[in-house]
């Protein structure tokens, strides 16, 4: 079984937490989906009752100081969870969380995915540091070409 690593904010149930769990209940067969929330909540709680394996880790903001100096150390245990787990691809549902995302896909040498699901600015794709993920989801047009103004080559860029 191919396991992959998913990345959410957990809390209440939206628009991106709606889309991730409609994802990890349909995986095809061979992949089984682990789920990190950063924080508990309902929607940690519809995984869980799904029988979704979830755990909850309080990953600090990657850019903000002074949270952002102890990013390492959160880093480092989500790359241990993911290591002990034999994560083989690492997907973030949540732009917010790409610098965990590029950080355990470079410690473990495993591809990763963004799913950018807001508009964004250029200069927020180089902020967000998307150019470190394998691939990205774009949810819209808009999306896609502002990835491509912010730098993001068009072949990395999946539009759905």
């Amino acid at each position: 079984m191919k396991r992959i690593l998913y990345l959410s904010r957990g809390g209440t149930i939206g628009g991106s937490q709606r889309q991730l769990y409609y994802v990890v209940r349909n995986l095809n067969h061979g992949y089984e989906p682990i789920v990190v929330c950063r924080s508990d909540g309902q929607f940690f709680g519809r995984l869980r009752d799904c029988g979704i394996a979830t755990s909850v880790f309080p990953l600090r903001p990657w850019r903000k100081f002074p949270a952002g100096l102890y990013r390492y150390l959160d880093a480092e245990r989500l790359v241990k969870f993911a290591r002990r787990h034999k994560v083989v691809l690492v997907h973030s549902s949540d732009l917010w969380l790409s610098g965990y995302l590029n950080w355990v896909a470079r410690r473990l040498k495993i591809p990763s995915v963004l799913h950018v699901r807001t508009p964004i600015r250029p200069e927020e794709v180089r902020k967000h540091h998307c150019n470190g993920a394998m691939s990205i989801i774009a949810i819209s047009q808009r999306v896609r070409r502002n990835l491509i103004s912010g730098g993001i080559n068009p072949e990395k860029i999946t539009l759905i």
